[in-house]
């Protein structure tokens, strides 16, 4: 029944057009698939595969959910976005690295990762450096995240307070390219709804509840988003920013904004 009722509901946003417009740009590659009870995790594999890029899964996603998907000729970003949305996921992008994960987090994970830098920027210097060295990272199934993080907070000498926050939990063999370890900690706490910040002392971390910020920044592709139409918008809100490079928009806003740009006009 959970198959049927994804299907459907994959029609009939196709026919309304209302699959919200996929934030970040993938390569301009298009692929033809057609899958048959295959498992989410294997799928998102497999376009990360031929997006050439990184993938972290974050632990709400059912990784072995089954479903049956046809793309004739899809734009990856589409593809992707039509994958994901009837199953209120999304992905963001950091550095390369393709996020995926409830839509409300995908839409923030690159501005989560911006505030990590900044916060890590501020702290006293024998800690910034060890947030901002940067190495890849790699786990094997079945790995408890809690002692996962405690383990990488003593490989670089960074204390961390309030590990026990961390509730227990198993994951599947991952991996996370050489980010700064800022982000990577934010990478691995945002599914237990977590963050990290400096302690008052500057000496050691702990983690705290996750905030979400009210403003963040989502990368349009240019031929599917007005970008005058982006400046209004954000004009009208304190705060709000755009800016173009060759292939993206670049706005920094509020949720509401964002739904807006996604809306077909």
């Amino acid at each position: 029944m959970r198959i049927v009722a994804i299907l459907v509901i994959v029609l009939a946003l196709l026919r309304t057009g209302e699959l919200p417009a996929a934030p970040p740009p993938l390569p301009a590659v298009r692929a033809t698939v057609t899958w048959r009870e295959v498992p989410l995790g294997q799928a998102l594999e497999r376009i990360a595969q031929q997006a050439q890029r990184p993938l972290f899964i974050d632990r709400r996603v059912d990784r072995s959910g089954l479903f049956d998907f046809t793309a004739n000729e899809e734009p990856l970003d589409l593809l992707l976005t039509k994958l994901l949305a009837p199953l209120e996921l999304g992905y963001g992008e950091v550095e390369g690295l393709l996020y995926v994960g409830p839509q409300s987090t995908a839409w923030e994970m690159r501005t989560l990762c911006q505030l990590a830098q900044q916060r890590a920027m501020k702290t006293p210097a024998a800690l910034r450096t060890k947030l901002l060295a940067r190495s890849p990272l790699s786990w094997p199934r079945l790995t408890e995240p809690r002692g996962l993080i405690v383990r990488l907070c003593e490989e670089r000498k960074v204390l961390l307070d309030r590990a026990e926050e961390l509730p227990h939990d198993l994951w599947a063999a991952g991996s996370l390219p050489p980010l700064n370890f800022a982000k990577q900690l934010t990478l691995l706490l945002v599914g237990f709804e977590l963050d990290w910040r400096v302690t008052d002392s500057g000496r050691a971390i702990e983690l705290v509840p996750l905030v979400h910020p009210e403003h963040f920044e989502l990368a349009y592709p240019r031929e599917r988003v007005d970008a005058a139409l982006a400046r209004r918008l954000a004009s009208k809100e304190p705060g709000a920013k755009v800016r173009l490079n060759r292939q993206e928009v670049l706005v920094f806003g509020s949720r509401e904004v964002h739904k807006q740009l996604m809306q077909p006009h």
